[in-house]
């Protein structure tokens, strides 16, 4: 019996992305995000520091248990992370946030793209350590935060121009693609399977 492209596609949907292609997809977030600041006034420090954060996590969250045990190790301590408290991971983006903003008006105004980085290497950093349940809720913070204290004007709800609402929406885009190249590397860690049920 023949078999149709209909149960081809259903056995195709069931199975699960080799942790492979969900790391390149990861990286290639990571790159589109850094990417689109420098059209802000980001600069290429961001690709290569984005790059290197990746790395990291790429090292940290090993795909095999062949892994060098130097990984497995870090992967274990890091995964202590996931069980905090929800009210204290929210509690350390606000930290963040505020890191962000203190360091924005002590430089006298960071151009929007840096400032940008900074926002989405927070989000990264925490769907990375929290996962993506919290994330979800961190994600519109940063937006809403960086809609206040940076676009102008300043100290704010209000946008004066097309140009700035555009602004906003596309740092919503990219801080979903960031939190999701994070959450990316997450599924595709052995210990995914280990980790508490606030995937």
């Amino acid at each position: 019996m023949q078999t149709s492209s209909h149960d081809v596609l259903l056995k195709t949907l069931d199975e699960r992305p080799t942790s492979r292609a969900l790391r390149a997809f990861a990286l290639i977030l990571v790159l589109s995000c850094a990417g689109s600041d420098i059209l802000l006034g980001g600069t290429w420090i961001a690709v290569f520091v984005s790059v290197g954060l990746v790395v990291a996590a790429f090292f940290i969250l090993p795909s095999t248990s062949d892994a060098l045990r130097l990984r497995l190790v870090l992967a274990s301590y890091f995964s202590r992370l996931y069980a905090l408290p929800t009210w204290i991971q929210i509690g350390l983006a606000l930290g963040a946030f505020v890191l962000i903003e203190l360091l924005d008006y002590r430089i006298g105004g960071l151009l929007l793209g840096r400032t940008f980085n900074l926002y989405l290497c927070a989000i990264f950093m925490h769907s990375l350590c929290f996962g993506f349940r919290t994330s979800l809720l961190v994600w519109p913070l940063a937006s809403a935060v960086l809609y206040f204290f940076e676009l102008p004007p300043e100290y704010s709800f209000k946008l004066e121009s097309l140009h700035d609402y555009l602004h906003l929406v596309l740092f919503i885009f990219l801080g979903l693609a960031s939190a999701s190249s994070a959450f990316l590397i997450r599924v595709s860690s052995l210990l995914y399977e280990k980790m508490d049920e606030r995937h």
